[in-house]
């Protein structure tokens, strides 16, 4: 790739990432704004318009807006995070009940395709790719995307159609158990993991498909963050993300 001032840089595939930019309709209306997004206070309540609510890329939340970076991210995970939060609230103001606060994760799992049967994923400072990856993200998608599929939400919809609704994600549910039956024993392994063990495991070859092991891993670090960072010190691959 050759850029203006005459730099040629290398690589075998350019990807061009620009990240969230405000909307011109933003700043036409009368809504108050930061940064040039909708300012909203902790509840997702705008600061200037209460009887209007707002989530995802679009917003501002005032207790970070002087934040050196956005915070939350613009990512999509914060939207789904903050989705109930939202919808809560909503339905809070109408009946003049309390109102709920949204508490942002301070780091979440990213994860990006790269085209070609693999994917590169980053947390807790390190950066891991290969198509183990690439099969974890299609998972936590897949499973997302189950929410508002058909199949899930009423009971045998080629015959029955929309009749018969299924409560509680009750289909979603029982795959995710039948998921956690078949995987105990992967993590039942992860639970018993010297940290050393855990490094190691996340950095297996690129060409590794597996990838229960690795989400197990990548969960307990979540939730220990000693276990983190010991394992991260044992984070070595043998590949390079630049």
């Amino acid at each position: 790739m050759l850029l203006e001032d005459g730099t040629l840089v290398e690589g075998t595939v350019t990807i061009w990432s620009t990240g969230a930019e405000p909307q011109k309709v933003t700043a036409e209306s009368d809504l108050e704004i930061s940064r040039g997004f909708f300012r909203v206070n902790e509840y997702l309540q705008s600061t200037s318009h209460p009887n209007v609510f707002g989530g995802g890329d679009c917003i501002t939340i005032d207790k970070y807006e002087k934040e050196d970076h956005f915070f939350p991210p613009k990512a999509g995970v914060y939207a789904v995070r903050a989705g109930p939060i939202l919808a809560k609230n909503i339905a809070s103001f109408l009946t003049e009940d309390d109102l709920q606060p949204y508490v942002p994760q301070s780091e979440f799992l990213a994860l990006m395709m790269t085209g070609d049967g693999s994917a590169v994923g980053t947390k807790f400072g390190i950066a891991f790719t290969g198509k183990w990856v690439w099969r974890l993200k299609d998972y936590i998608d897949v499973s997302f995307m189950h929410l508002f599929d058909k199949y899930y939400l009423y009971k045998d919809f080629d015959n029955l159609g929309y009749k018969e609704k299924v409560t509680d994600n009750a289909l979603f549910e029982s795959e995710k158990a039948e998921i956690a039956k078949e995987t105990e024993s992967i993590k039942w392994k992860v639970a018993q993991m010297t940290p050393e063990d855990a490094g190691k495991s996340l950095s297996v070859d690129e060409d590794h498909e597996e990838f229960w092991e690795q989400l197990f891993v990548i969960d307990r670090m979540g939730k220990d963050p000693e276990f983190a960072e010991e394992a991260v010190k044992h984070f070595k691959p043998t590949y390079q993300i630049y």
